[in-house]
């Protein structure tokens, strides 16, 4: 006889189904629990984008596609201000050749027919736009760094490359000048026994202004004034009294990180689009906030515009050690930069060239090929150049070190964030950035291990399989040995206090996010009438075997065979986790857009 109901169905089932049908039961309470804890965590956040793929791949153009097709008000962020100007210009082009109608605006410190400061400027723009139906506001990363959240309410927010003034460090010796900072900033302890204070300006005295600090004869305590007295980030320092400054020996470390929690409290989207985003200091910055790690979505973009030419690549590399700016000070070091500047001038070097400030002067005058900035993230006037050569170095150094504890970051990781994506920018503003690029592509570094890690990057982000590395034994310095240093650099020591207080301040952050999440379910309960009363629950309340039973019978009939069919095998569907629906707001934002098809 067949079964009667769907429980006589699964009477007659093994034993063993059964506890796989409950065991499922289980794992669907457990994903929607850790769903529910997920979401209100993050309550009132909107998500971050994270836009990566190599350079060349056509993050610029999704930015630029995405703002001139979704109306709406957008800030668009670049890195430095002759890219303002550019970009302006191409966004200008597409608007009248589409004949839509955004109005853009460009904001930066070189505009000598602007009156105003730039922050001001700034402020005023994001004003007057409020209540724009479809508007681009293009301002450098700086500018970004500085703006007040509150005023980006509505705005979608664009940052074409990651910012380098979001995660700063340093250390100064105060000196008599101990006296100048006890008077204008006040220390507060993070905990009793921590060694790190936060930086307050006093409220009691005639701070000064920005101007005044650039122009300060104390050079290298600017950063630390211009980080101090923002009112967007703040910053600490390692000494609880700043009389315990003084003197010529005492060295004072400082830091500040920026992150992007703020744009992510107040504007409808945010969007960072670079190649080493997720290794940028900002990024782990983001992961270490104080009210815990902040979420980004990962969209790889580089599928979408898949190169349809493979180059071949050839890395010259100079010598087997490391390179640094310390090292090329010294007399072998600064006769290793000679060797590598006659070199290039005997074969005739026509490429882009640059590096740190300490080697550009053995390098000038020597060969045609022009010189650039060491920062070049999102230059187009090189495509050209089927030649580069990058002697240079950044990794990580003593003023690193607040930030190496702070973050629980190793030096590698410094090394990644600066030195290696410095390189796969600048190689990559030359022919090689064209995706239907097939020729030769040469690549002048100065160490054996730049050129490996160079080449690791090339052939994983399938640029090509055909790279090649060459050590130039004409310049005479490949097996050139430099020192041990008399002092090795002791290994960054985590105060196990900050790192006790970071973790409790996380879960102090969770609790109240889990609290204002039960508020807000109990508020819609008694709006909705479906509230329970103080107490435990009536005794009418639904058994866990009459909730087994539903659960049952709703699983029978995904299960029972189909007409016709004599099997009664049970099927074990896997657990697929839907991906969620865009916000209406963000819906057209997420794939890139055609070009805006003409009113």
């Amino acid at each position: 006889m067949p079964p009667s109901s769907c429980v006589d169905k699964y009477r007659l089932l093994e034993p063993q189904t059964i506890i796989k049908e409950i065991t499922f039961a289980l794992l669907l309470y457990r994903h929607a629990v850790n769903a529910i804890f997920l979401t209100s965590n993050y309550i009132g956040l909107t998500l971050i984008n994270a836009l990566i793929g190599p350079p060349g791949c056509g993050k610029t153009e999704y930015l630029h596609n995405t703002m001139l097709s979704s109306p709406g008000r957008w800030l668009l962020a670049l890195p430095r201000t002759a890219l303002i100007d550019e970009q302006a210009a191409a966004l200008t082009t597409k608007v009248l050749k589409n004949r839509i109608s955004p109005s853009i605006t460009a904001i930066h410190s070189d505009q000598p027919d602007k009156r105003g400061k730039v922050g001001r400027r700034i402020e005023d723009a994001l004003r007057d736009h409020s209540s724009s139906e479809h508007s681009v506001v293009i301002i450098t990363h700086e500018g970004l760094l500085g703006v007040d959240p509150t005023l980006l309410k509505g705005w979608g927010i664009a940052v074409d490359e990651v910012p380098e003034g979001g995660v700063l460090s340093d250390v100064f010796k105060a000196g008599n000048g101990w006296r100048t900072l006890a008077d204008l900033y006040r220390l507060i302890p993070l905990s009793e026994n921590s060694r790190w204070h936060l930086v307050m300006p006093r409220d009691d005295v005639e701070l000064p202004t920005i101007g005044e600090v650039i122009h300060d004869t104390a050079k290298a305590l600017v950063p630390f004034h211009k980080a101090a007295l923002s009112k967007t980030r703040a910053v600490y320092v390692d000494v609880a009294d700043w009389k315990a400054a003084k003197g010529t020996k005492m060295q004072v470390k400082w830091y500040s990180c920026w992150t992007p929690q703020g744009l992510a409290e107040h504007a409808s989207s945010v969007t960072f689009a670079g190649a080493g985003v997720l290794n940028s200091l900002m990024y782990h910055a983001a992961q270490q906030a104080p009210s815990g790690p902040i979420p980004f979505e990962v969209i790889d973009i580089s599928p979408q515009k898949p190169r349809t030419s493979a180059p071949t690549v050839m890395i010259y590399y100079y010598t087997r050690h490391l390179g640094s700016t310390t090292w090329w000070e010294t007399d072998e070091g600064s006769r290793c930069l000679v060797a590598i500047s006659r070199h290039l001038e005997a074969i005739g070097f026509d490429g882009y060239w640059s590096g740190n400030d300490v080697i550009r002067p053995y390098l000038r005058h020597r060969f045609p090929g022009p010189e650039c900035q060491p920062k070049v993230a999102g230059t187009n006037s090189l495509r050209h150049h089927a030649r580069c050569a990058y002697i240079y170095s950044s990794k990580a150094q003593l003023c690193d070190d607040a930030v190496l504890e702070t973050l629980g970051l190793a030096r590698e990781d410094i090394r990644r964030a600066r030195e290696d994506e410095d390189i796969v920018q600048f190689v990559f503003r030359g022919a090689l950035r064209n995706g239907d690029f097939s020729g030769n592509y040469e690549i002048h570094l100065y160490s054996e291990d730049q050129a490996d890690r160079l080449k690791d990057y090339l052939v994983s982000n399938r640029i090509t399989d055909d790279v090649r590395l060459v050590g130039v034994a004409e310049a005479g310095i490949v097996e050139v040995k430099r020192p041990e240093p008399n002092t090795r650099s002791k290994p960054v020591e985590v105060d196990p206090v900050t790192a006790r207080q970071r973790e409790e301040r996380r879960k102090v952050k969770a609790q109240e996010r889990m609290q204002k999440y039960r508020d807000q379910r109990k508020a819609e309960e008694i709006a909705n009438g479906t509230a329970r009363g103080p107490g435990r629950p009536p005794k009418c309340a639904p058994s866990v075997g009459a909730i087994a039973t539903d659960y049952l019978e709703i699983r029978c009939q995904e299960t029972l065979p189909s007409e016709g069919s004599d099997s009664n095998d049970f099927r074990f569907h896997e657990l697929k986790v839907q991906r969620p629906l865009d916000h209406p707001q963000d819906q057209g934002r997420r794939a890139p857009p055609s070009e805006p098809s003409p009113n």
